[in-house]
């Protein structure tokens, strides 16, 4: 749609994509944390590491939205040209 100067339908696209991707992250995120201990369970995790795991493995899932914000405008700038910007951000992102 870029290509074909279809700006309105670019705009378009991107809503859809971050509407569906954060509904579908949200989901994820909820499900994963309401079956966390059954999920490490089926994994064998011993019961000594347990909790430790389960503090771990939430920090990592309930930041799934935030991940995929992030991956989803660093494409969207990607496929406009702009490969600088994601950078940067990731840098800043690191250091932090």
């Amino acid at each position: 749609k870029f290509g074909a100067r279809d700006y309105a339908g670019v705009k378009k696209s991107f809503a859809l994509s971050i509407k569906m991707g954060c509904i579908i992250a949200l989901a994820i995120t909820v499900l994963c944390l309401l079956f966390l201990r059954k999920i490490l369970g089926f994994l064998n995790v011993s019961n000594d590491l347990m909790g430790m795991a389960v503090s771990y493995i939430f920090i990592i899932i309930a930041g799934l939205v935030a991940t995929f914000l992030y991956d989803a405008c660093a494409a969207a700038l990607r496929a406009l040209g702009d490969t600088v910007t994601p950078l940067i951000i990731l840098a800043i992102s690191v250091c932090l």
